[in-house]
């Protein structure tokens, strides 16, 4: 008789018979291996059994990154796979791999080699997702469910933050008294910290915060998660709450958690409310510098603090600044 196991133990049994042995020395590949599995297979199906993992479970992890961010989507895909064919050759499975590439190929678009933009939900429409997006909280608050993942992803718009970085927030890295939250920048690939961020709240981030603080917070993290490996909310319950929202970008794809980056970014640049320096400087994109914790003697922190504030009466619906002459 066979002996059944979740996705996540056959995961790290292959690991540690298989790939280890296979990896010796080199880290990289393992830490890069651990960290999809970590962000974007196991809050999916981590807890599955091998057996009762279906297609359609593969491209709820492959199919919103598949043209956007290929390479990742492939990787995950074939870890999937590859952990799929172990279960197979161990006996544990006796099922089709559904996730072998002969499969994948006939339920994704091909790729040509070039990636697509994140799908953004086009900034006109922000008060009204806004507006929905509570709505949708205040039903999960009357069911008694977890609404971190709603927080998380009103705080990412807030801020306009990467999702890593939000949802890791830890208590230790706000000073909310001065409206200060200290973001540690995460390379996406690997987790990696590789930077600090000064990010002033606007007000409507702050009353989000203050309230989440005064529930008595049981954990590091801000938006506490129900998955025991991460301890904060995941990729994958704060992209539930986006595609439950059913919102499009200008093409008709879903929109995704990135895009609320551009979104932001066409706002501030259509409404000529600052500088594109002022608002990259707002993205952190320039983290390769490692030197953002600089910005902090800048004049610009206050600047970008106004730019947030506005943006945020912006995206509750409180004011709609006049276009630019």
């Amino acid at each position: 008789s066979r002996v059944e196991g979740t996705f996540r133990q056959v995961a790290e049994q292959y690991l540690e018979q298989v790939k280890r042995l296979e990896w010796k020395e080199s880290t990289k590949t393992e830490k890069e291996w651990l960290s999809r599995f970590n962000r974007l297979i196991f809050p999916v199906i981590g807890d599955k059994m091998v057996t009762h993992i279906t297609t359609d479970d593969v491209l709820e992890i492959v199919r919103p990154i598949w043209m956007t961010t290929h390479e990742t989507a492939d990787r995950c895909r074939f870890q999937i796979s590859a952990v799929i064919d172990y279960a197979i050759a161990m006996r544990i499975s006796d099922r089709a791999n559904p996730a072998a590439h002969r499969i994948m190929q006939n339920v994704l678009p091909p790729w040509k080699g070039q990636e697509q933009h994140w799908a953004a939900l086009p900034f006109e429409q922000l008060p009204r997702f806004w507006s929905d997006l509570c709505a949708q909280q205040a039903k999960a608050e009357k069911k008694g469910q977890s609404t971190a993942s709603h927080e998380a992803l009103k705080i990412l718009i807030l801020t306009a933050c990467r999702s890593l970085d939000v949802r890791s927030m830890k208590w230790d890295d706000l000073d909310l008294d001065r409206g200060e939250w200290n973001a540690i920048i995460n390379k996406a690939t690997t987790n990696v910290s590789v930077a600090l961020h000064k990010v002033t709240l606007p007000k409507a981030a702050h009353d989000i915060l203050s309230g989440r603080m005064q529930e008595a917070p049981t954990n590091e993290f801000v938006f506490a998660g129900l998955n025991t490996k991460t301890k904060h909310v995941t990729e994958a319950a704060v992209r539930k709450q986006l595609r439950a929202l059913g919102y499009t970008d200008a093409f008709g794809r879903p929109i995704t958690i990135h895009g609320f980056r551009s979104c932001f970014m066409d706002w501030v640049r259509v409404h000529n409310v600052e500088t594109t320096e002022v608002a990259d400087q707002q993205l952190a994109h320039t983290e390769k510098d490692t030197v953002l914790a600089a910005y902090a003697r800048s004049d610009l922190v206050a600047r970008r603090a106004t730019m947030m504030q506005k943006y945020a009466a912006y995206a509750l619906g409180l004011e709609a600044p006049a276009l630019a002459a």
